[in-house]
């Protein structure tokens, strides 16, 4: 991945971080000092794109932010934490917060592909929740006299977070698309919709056998053929006025009839 990077970079950037990188891979090698310009240093690292870069960075970003508090003012927060101190939190929330969610959007944003906004909250949710757990057990083992400072701490521990939720997100099955869903759907009735269709037809069958053979030959040419008043009534031979008056009567005993086992349920 380093040396794709650096072709990438290409011109006298690239050439640049070349040589940046291969001074000091020779002084490693003669155990001298790692010496390299802060601000240099951490551009040539991040020309060649290394998972080394975002280590410096955030380890960098992580001192500064942490030379403003000494070991005791840490420890002291870490205590009143643990002791449920209200003020402690909000302290710890007013001072981190920043420093958590640029952490791991250092993640997120490197894999825009998978991650989002949404995992964002999802992950400073996780690390909050992994502070509490347990009676806090997990804020219980920081300790400056390692040599630790609670801002490099909690920052490796939002970043942790992050890649435990790409690990899970890259686990989960793919999700289908709108475009896939839209072609799922179908006319076709479903088997609730069937089945009642199924109990309907089986109710006016027996409410037709009640019928007279006039009213059903009627049903039969309205409702079955779909004929016109004018036909209808020279079929039946009847008056038009005649024909409105039975499809008016024979829809509504229909209507009452299929009412009547809903209501009585």
């Amino acid at each position: 991945m380093g040396s794709a990077a650096v072709t990438r970079s290409g011109g006298a950037s690239g050439r640049h971080a070349r040589v940046t990188l291969l001074r000091c891979v020779l002084r490693r090698r003669q155990g001298q000092s790692l010496e390299i310009p802060r601000n240099r240093g951490l551009r040539t690292l991040s020309r060649l794109g290394t998972a080394a870069a975002l280590a410096v960075a955030m380890r960098s970003t992580l001192h500064r932010l942490d030379d403003d508090d000494s070991a005791q003012d840490q420890d002291a927060l870490v205590r009143e934490m643990l002791a449920g101190s209200s003020p402690a939190w909000r302290a710890f929330h007013a001072r981190y917060d920043r420093l958590i969610v640029r952490c791991i959007t250092r993640v997120t944003t490197r894999f825009a592909m998978i991650m989002g906004d949404d995992d964002v909250g999802e992950i400073y949710s996780t690390l909050l929740r992994n502070l509490f757990a347990n009676d806090m057990a997990r804020l219980r083992t920081f300790d400056t006299l390692r040599g630790n400072r609670l801002g490099t701490w909690v920052g490796l521990l939002a970043m942790n977070c992050a890649y435990d939720r790409l690990r899970v997100l890259r686990r989960a099955p793919a999700n289908a698309t709108l475009e896939e869903c839209e072609e799922m759907d179908s006319l076709d009735p479903t088997p609730h919709e069937a089945l009642e269709r199924k109990e309907q037809i089986a109710e006016v069958e027996a409410m037709l056998r009640a019928f007279s053979e006039k009213d059903r030959e009627f049903v039969s040419l309205y409702f079955g053929e779909g004929l016109d008043v004018e036909q209808i009534a020279l079929r039946m031979q009847i008056s038009v006025n005649t024909v409105y008056s039975k499809k008016h009567k024979i829809q509504c005993r229909i209507e009452a009839g299929l009412a009547a086992p809903r209501l009585a349920a």
